[in-house]
């Protein structure tokens, strides 16, 4: 599998919805493996998977709803095959992240739910196996060419559950904090729907490292899309991208977003974890 494909298959809408049922909403979500198991030959073993976005996202939302297209039992993807999966946060609490905008539920709830004969749920989680290392960090240019995967106002390819790809520039050195917290900004256009978007490092075959050139593929997982800047009068200001659409004034935006690292989301794995373990959400979940 390419990495862009991975990229895609790691994403899904969320749709969310007030307690009369009624959509209210959408943005973008990932899915993350917490405990991935590789055997001797490094074979990749699925662990304990959640589903990751920005708080502010599912905040005001009493349910929320997500879409995985179907494969065969040899996981080949069948595109035109989709089912759309309800949960509400009775059934499904989130786990929020201690200090930033994200939080993540538990996917085990899959198992719950009943697909065609022959058939299973098709997604590729991201992983810590992907976050740049020390040695990353140290090979970065201060420009890198980026993607962002999501749902930007709700736009994706319906009948094949595709989302959209956009292509933009770090906006700030990635091996350095920007304003010393673990956040970056990213040139690139940020719409609602777009919040809790994974921004990825893709190549598939030769790039630049800060002193040499070096052949792909490489896959980097950076961080996830959180605000968005826009001028409000004579000032610019970062903003929570929201979900509903109606919420910001397209013609303010300028095309500059804001990021949270993603080491950030594997902070949340002990919180995670431990609320599968006992059965029952911590003290932050809700």
């Amino acid at each position: 599998m390419l990495h862009s494909e991975l990229a895609m298959a790691s994403t899904t809408i969320i749709e969310l919805l007030d307690e009369n049922n009624i959509e209210i909403g959408k943005g973008t979500a990932f899915f993350y493996d917490f405990s991935p198991q590789r055997n001797e030959s490094q074979q990749y073993t699925p662990g304990e998977i959640a589903l990751v976005t920005n708080f502010h996202v599912i905040e005001k939302a009493f349910s929320w709803r997500i879409k995985l297209k179907l494969c065969t039992q040899d996981g080949l993807p069948q595109n035109a095959e989709i089912i759309t999966l309800q949960r509400n946060k009775r059934n499904s609490p989130w786990i929020k992240h201690r200090s930033v905008d994200l939080c993540c539920t538990s996917f085990r709830f899959i198992n719950e739910i009943s697909i065609p004969k022959n058939r299973k749920y098709f997604m590729v989680p991201l992983c810590k196996d992907y976050i740049p290392n020390e040695t990353d960090m140290n090979e970065f240019t201060p420009i890198e060419d980026i993607f962002m995967i999501g749902f930007p106002i709700g736009l994706y390819d319906t009948r094949n559950n595709f989302p959209i790809i956009r292509k933009g520039l770090t906006a700030s050195c990635y091996s350095i904090d920007y304003k010393g917290e673990k956040e970056f900004l990213v040139d690139i256009g940020c719409f609602p729907g777009s919040s809790g978007s994974p921004i990825c490092i893709i190549n598939d075959g030769a790039f630049f490292l800060k002193d040499k050139l070096a052949a792909g593929p490489r896959f980097r997982f950076l961080g996830i899309l959180t605000k968005g800047y826009r001028i409000t009068g004579n000032t610019i200001e970062a903003v929570d991208i929201p979900a509903e659409s109606e919420d910001i004034s397209y013609r303010s935006l300028i095309n500059l977003g804001h990021a949270i690292k993603a080491t950030c989301v594997q902070e949340m794995e002990d919180d995670f974890l431990l609320s599968l373990k006992n059965n029952e959400s911590p003290q932050h979940a809700v």
